[in-house]
């Protein structure tokens, strides 16, 4: 009797026992491989139920990191979901990073709360959380990068035009020395960037991330004071070329205006004020038509249009006509 009862015993611990034996089994996945200081990110998580015997019934399922406190807070959903035998089950959870969270590596659970509201623990892990200035220096390298590029370029053509420039006059001769101030200004400028991007780089890459975030940012600021002040040197260099051309020719544009042609624009007046005249003297030198001349032309005209006959033969003879032409009788 007493056998029988410890095998029912037995028995029934066994069955008690083997659904926590064959518990759920979990995997995850991140979004991305790298987070840092700030961010959100989300987490796949997929929850596989073994147990040949019993389906699970799964009310919530989250991620907690070493950094939550209390023990009580975790990122998670809820769910109310039953996973049969042989099934699974795939959720995302969000989560968000402090800025105060340290840069290293952090431990972290992913749960999930079961039926009679037991949390259960289903896979464990860790997350390296990187420095916010990581990410802002590998934001920021290439712009500096780039405008370092473009001052080194405007600062080489800049000397190539004005290092060996020289000029006669005196207009010319300032500009020059204004460009040259200029140009010894984007030099320093110059400099400084590429001073700035060759310790910034040195920083990155020996993990002192804000002291190269900080440099990166120098670099970038003294490359743009540098492009401008070249860009100055050369166009005040212009002005120098304008100034010379203009003491050795006085029709050519001085400081980069166009010539002045008022001078043109009144001889232009002038012959055509000229021609005007000289058309009206050439008008008035003309011999005039007599009125008499005119209408003596007029009276013929109109005689050709309207002949008479002659009283006699009837032949056609011009009004005014005293004698016939044709059989020599007068008229009257």
């Amino acid at each position: 009797m007493n056998a029988r009862l410890l095998f029912f015993v037995f028995l029934a611990l066994l069955l008690f026992e083997l659904p926590f034996v064959n518990a759920l089994k979990g995997q995850y996945t991140f979004d991305r491989a790298t987070y840092f200081q700030g961010e959100n990110g989300t987490v796949a998580i997929t929850l596989y139920n073994d147990n040949p015997l019993f389906q699970w019934n799964i009310k919530e399922v989250g991620i907690q990191f070493d950094w939550q406190q209390p023990q009580n807070l975790w990122f998670s959903n809820t769910v109310n979901q039953n996973i049969a035998s042989g099934q699974s089950y795939t959720i995302s959870i969000s989560f968000a990073i402090d800025n105060s969270v340290s840069v290293r590596s952090h431990s972290f659970a992913i749960k999930y709360v079961g039926a009679f509201h037991d949390t259960n623990t289903v896979v464990t892990g860790t997350l390296y959380v990187h420095d916010i200035y990581e990410k802002l220096s590998l934001q920021i390298r290439p712009d500096a990068a780039a405008k370092l590029q473009t001052a080194q370029n405007a600062v080489s053509n800049a000397n190539g035009q004005i290092s060996a420039a020289q000029f006669s006059s005196s207009s010319a001769q300032s500009y020059l020395g204004q460009s040259q101030q200029s140009l010894t200004q984007a030099n320093a400028y110059l400099s400084q960037a590429q001073t700035g991007c060759h310790a910034a780089d040195s920083e990155f890459n020996g993990g002192s991330f804000q002291a190269a975030y900080n440099d990166y940012k120098q670099c970038a600021a003294s490359a743009d004071a540098a492009t401008n002040a070249a860009q100055t040197a050369r166009q005040q260099f212009q002005n120098a070329r304008d100034a010379e051309s203009q003491a050795n020719n006085p029709f050519a544009p001085s400081g980069g205006n166009p010539p002045n042609y008022g001078w043109l624009a009144w001889l232009v007046v002038g012959l055509i004020v000229a021609a005007v005249i000289g058309g009206v003297a050439v008008q008035a030198s003309k011999p005039k038509q007599s009125q008499s001349t005119v209408t003596q032309h007029e009276v013929r005209a109109q005689s050709r249009t309207k002949l008479v006959h002659c009283i006699y033969c009837g032949n056609r003879i011009l009004p005014t006509a005293t004698f016939c032409d044709k059989c020599g009788r007068s008229q009257k």
